[in-house]
């Protein structure tokens, strides 16, 4: 079984990734250039909450959370240190997009609120 990872978002990012069928890629880090930042399984919690809680927003200091999509991870996956989550990056071109199509990505939007039934309910 492929190992999964996760990149996480905002309902926003999470449509614009669906309709673009995949990632953009975001700053790099340390030696390369440009890529897709991700969470490595196991992962920890996806629901948003303020510091000093765990969340997608407070130990990575990402751009939106409230949604994520998982997928496959590929072969170029680089693994780091990221406060106190795995985490890793998917080196790609700057302006180049990861194409998620044969990834089995699967899109969710968190659930924050028990009344929002409409959205996943995930740890």
């Amino acid at each position: 079984m492929p190992l999964r990872v996760r990149h996480h978002t905002n309902d926003k990012g999470l449509a614009g990734i669906q309709k673009a069928g995949g990632i953009q890629a975001s700053r790099g880090w340390m030696r390369i250039e440009a890529g897709v930042h991700v969470e490595v399984e196991p992962f920890g919690s996806a629901i948003p909450a303020l510091p000093p809680r765990s969340s997608p927003l407070n130990d990575f200091s990402c751009c939106g959370q409230g949604a994520f999509v998982e997928f496959d991870a590929t072969a170029e996956l680089i693994q780091y240190s990221c406060g106190p989550r795995r985490s890793g990056i998917i080196p790609i071109a700057a302006g180049a997009i990861l194409r998620l199509e044969s990834l089995n990505p699967r899109f969710v939007k968190v659930r924050c609120r028990w009344w929002q039934w409409w959205r996943t309910k995930v740890k």
